[in-house]
């Protein structure tokens, strides 16, 4: 008992996990019960094969001691790696927690939009999106100039009045247009991140 305090806390919870996932697994599992009629039947065949093949009674022991072998090695190295991989999950969501909540609004425990009403979803959304950014600065000092310089422009862009604009008034616009697609990727990051978090706090 006590050599399992000497082991790594992530190895604990695989070994201690292990055996009831599996028999869970089995037990539901159709797949998994054909997979294992399956190998069954074939080592089974096999076997059949090797008898018909040598025939002398010891020399068949040895190769089927073999075989007995090679498949303990080969389990032994089929739960290195399922053992590998439980604790790269295990780690990689322990990052993933860490990388969402580090300097982020998005990530706030009990505080999800699941929790939101159809009415102040919006406003939530709005309340979780950073306008202190580069990019939004550069977008808000792009309205502005159009505002003052190109009030055509926004008016196409912001309220779809049909106006014939210039060369040069085109090009405001599709730079607006290009700013507001990169405004509309970094709002679509946080939702990428609220849509993490509604897991993380399930």
């Amino acid at each position: 008992m006590e050599k399992i305090f000497d082991k790594p806390i992530l190895e604990q919870m695989y070994l201690f996990r292990k055996e009831d996932f599996e028999q869970t697994t089995y037990d539901n599992n159709k797949e998994i019960q054909e997979i294992e009629s399956e190998v069954y039947s074939v080592n089974e065949k096999l076997l059949t094969l090797l008898k018909e093949v040598i025939s002398n009674e010891e020399d068949f022991k040895k190769v089927k001691n073999k075989l007995q072998e090679y498949e303990l090695k080969f389990s032994k190295e089929v739960d290195f790696w399922s053992k590998a991989y439980y604790m790269l999950g295990m780690n990689d969501m322990h990052k993933l927690k860490n990388e969402l909540k580090a300097g982020s609004k998005t990530i706030t425990k009990g505080d999800t939009f699941l929790d939101c009403t159809d009415a102040d979803f919006y406003e939530y959304i709005q309340s979780k999106i950073n306008y202190n950014t580069e990019i939004y600065k550069e977008y808000k000092s792009k309205c502005k100039e159009l505002e003052e310089k190109y009030p055509r422009v926004l008016k196409v862009y912001e309220d779809s009045t049909p106006i014939v604009l210039t060369e040069e008034e085109m090009v405001q616009l599709m730079e607006l247009k290009e700013l507001d697609a990169r405004v509309r990727a970094e709002e679509v990051k946080v939702y990428f991140k609220m849509g993490i978090n509604e897991i993380l706090n399930f």
